[in-house]
């Protein structure tokens, strides 16, 4: 392995000053100095002459993940598409660790009783309706996070309790990861504006570098005070990159509109009231409580209008309604198509 970890830092942060958007270089950067800083704590652990292996081996996995980490920064600046939604991601937390900070309020820190009395690891996990609603509505990303369990086994035989528990867990800790956590309404306004253009974000230019001295590092022409391992690296990424895009305002309206049909809001609304069947009439209904309901941004599937559209063309020219096709004109008595003969 080559390379100085407090190099491969800064260039990560000096990418992430490049970036596009605001959020990302308010946000970005922490998250990478409490990744470098927590990586830091475990290989300064991890000193003994038993554990000269373990420490090599996570030294190597951690600088691996800071090269990629960079890549990606570079590819996004760059135009990459996939690169840019994934950043994104990261940004508004669709992915990554500000993803699992938005999906803990929904997650419930009690259990139910264990199926197996005195066997506590049988107790499975307990859904709160925020959950339960965010996960039905998200079923094309995660089928169920609540399996169905049936009465009987193959064998006609009463289903074994700590299976039950054991295909519960798995279905909850397998499906909560990959859903897509509701949006704080400050950043989802803020995401509408961007895809409307209301908000634009100018780019960020790059700092210009000095050309009157030109020197030849590891095969790359570098100009004076180039020496750095971040600006080689770079160069080295983008020569082997042919898919970008320049990151016009129409270009980055997509991103963002991409993403925002990835944020979801959950909304409070009250349930009507139940009547149970075999009860008295005598009796009031019963109020299950509050529901929860997802809702998602209208501006997600929308095209933007068109200014100036109905100025030319004319109300005459309008076609029928969508869905409705247009009615042919009732002739008048008498009226025919046959052109009269000589």
């Amino acid at each position: 392995m080559s390379g100085n970890p407090r190099h491969l830092y800064r260039s990560i942060l000096r990418e992430i000053s490049y970036h596009h958007d605001d959020l990302a270089r308010a946000l970005l950067p922490k998250y990478i100095r409490d990744s470098f800083d927590r990586s830091a704590e475990i290989l300064a652990s991890l000193q003994g002459e038993n554990d000269q292996i373990l420490h090599r081996d996570r030294l190597l996995s951690y600088h691996k993940l800071g090269r990629r980490t960079h890549s990606l920064l570079i590819r996004a600046n760059a135009g990459e598409q996939k690169a840019a939604i994934r950043v994104l991601k990261y940004t508004y937390g669709r992915i990554g660790r500000k993803s699992r900070e938005l999906m803990e309020p929904l997650l419930s820190k009690e259990h139910h009783p264990p199926l197996v009395p005195d066997v506590p690891h049988t107790s499975p996990p307990k859904i709160l309706p925020q959950l339960a609603a965010l996960a039905a509505a998200q079923t094309s990303i995660v089928k169920r996070i609540a399996p169905v369990i049936p009465e009987l086994n193959h064998f006609k035989k009463p289903f074994n309790k700590n299976r039950e528990a054991n295909m519960k867990k798995r279905a909850f800790n397998e499906g909560v990861p990959k859903l897509m956590p509701p949006i704080p309404p400050e950043e989802l306004a803020r995401l509408e504006q961007l895809v409307t253009g209301e908000l634009d974000q100018p780019l960020i230019a790059r700092r210009a570098r000095p050309k009157e001295k030109i020197l030849v590092v590891a095969g790359v022409v570098l100009g004076e005070g180039e020496t750095d391992e971040g600006e080689i690296r770079r160069r080295r990424v983008l020569e082997n990159f042919t898919i970008g895009h320049h990151l016009t305002k129409s270009f980055r309206k997509r991103l963002y509109k991409q993403i925002l049909g990835m944020s979801p809001t959950l909304v409070q609304v009250d349930s009507e009231p139940v009547f149970e069947k075999n009860k008295r009439p005598d009796q009031p209904p019963q109020n299950r409580g509050p529901r929860w309901k997802v809702v998602y941004s209208p501006l997600r599937k929308a095209k933007p209008p068109v200014e100036g559209l109905e100025e030319e063309f004319p109300e005459q020219v309008v076609g029928p309604p969508p869905g409705q096709r247009a009615q042919n004109k009732p002739k008048d008595v008498g009226e025919s198509n046959e052109q009269p003969r000589d």
